[in-house]
Parts: C-alpha cells; sequence; structure tokens
C-alpha cells in the first residue's frame, strides 16, 4: 500500500514554486508542511509529471494515481480526499490505463528522487 500517493497535494498540481498557496490548502494552514515540501528539487520532479499527464490528457492526480496503481508490488494506494469534487476526481482513476511506456518514463523521471513529507 502506499500512503499519501498525491504528496499532500504536489502531486495534485494543487501548488508550484511561483504561485501562491491557495486559501485553506494545507500548505498554507500547516507552514511546517510547505517548509518540507517546498523544494527546488521536488517541483523539478513534478513538472516532469506535469508535462506526462498532458501528453496523455489526464490530471496529475489520475496519472500519480494510475502510476501507482501499475506498480506489480502495489496493492493500494490510501489517497485522502478534502473535497466532493477530489473524491470524484480520484474515482475516475478507474477509467485511466497508463501504457508501459509512459511507466518507465515516470520511473526514469523519479528515480533519482528522495521525497518525503515525514
Amino acid at each position: 500500500m502506499t500512503y499519501t500517493p498525491l504528496m499532500g497535494g504536489l502531486l495534485a498540481g494543487k501548488y508550484s514554486k511561483d504561485t501562491l498557496l491557495p486559501e485553506g490548502s494545507r500548505a498554507r494552514c500547516n507552514p511546517n508542511y510547505w517548509e518540507r515540501v517546498n523544494k527546488t528539487a521536488y517541483f523539478k520532479y513534478i513538472e516532469g509529471i506535469g508535462r506526462i499527464s498532458e501528453e496523455i490528457g489526464i490530471s496529475m492526480s489520475q496519472l500519480a494515481i494510475a502510476w501507482i496503481l501499475k506498480n506489480p508490488v502495489v496493492t493500494a494506494p490510501i489517497i485522502g480526499a478534502s473535497t466532493v469534487e477530489q473524491v470524484e476526481e480520484n474515482c475516475r482513476i478507474l477509467e485511466v490505463k497508463i501504457d508501459d511506456r509512459d511507466y518507465l518514463e515516470l520511473n526514469d523521471l523519479t528515480k533519482t528522487c528522495e521525497a518525503s513529507l515525514y
């Protein structure tokens, strides 16, 4: 199982290095969280994941979850949501499959990433 597969909103496209933190967001409400994840290196990976999601035509959150589900050692992602819209978006993952090329590209992109929320 994977815990926090969307990295607390980072892989949902909620945050970027160049924008203000959204009102009511985890990062705005919890400065310690933002301090842990507001790293230039993390945003390099997020930009690459965003590029792949645009090429495929799905949201970053759908791509992140589909990527996890394609991993043969993962039985289930533990996905949280703050709004009904996020639950609906996450449920649409059942309609999404990524091919082996995209899966391998994501693995290659992130193989040196040592991101951790905790």
